[in-house]
């Protein structure tokens, strides 16, 4: 079962099936679907970086990376850190429709944390 899907900014993706959170490809990401039992899926979009945080992929800006950092440090843990990418509008599109249209996570609802991508 996917739980996480991440969109790059080649047009490839990479998901749990494929590896492990760090075999992901660190650089180019432009979003990220994760499983959510009440809207399907969860997007994960503009931010500078993602980190894997409590078993999930969350959005962080380079402004507060320290404080993961810091965190993961704290729990003798290593911080996992994939970098965002801006595209132009034209590109980044296609990658949104891209992981709006992928049958292997399907959005029910609107988190209310989130903003459906654009």
């Amino acid at each position: 079962m996917i739980d996480w899907i991440i969109f790059y900014d080649d047009g490839s993706s990479f998901t749990n099936e494929d590896g492990l959170p760090e075999s992901a490809p660190k650089d180019g990401v432009q979003i990220i679907g994760t499983r959510d039992i009440g809207v399907g899926v969860r997007w994960r979009q503009n931010t500078d970086h993602y980190c894997w945080q409590d078993g999930t992929w969350i959005g962080h800006s380079k402004e507060v990376l320290h404080h993961y950092k810091r965190r993961c440090l704290e729990r003798n843990i290593e911080p996992l850190i994939l970098n965002g990418y801006e595209l132009p509008d034209n590109e980044y599109y296609k990658i949104v429709n891209q992981a709006t249209n992928d049958p292997r996570l399907v959005k029910t609802a609107v988190h209310p944390l989130e903003d459906a991508p654009e």
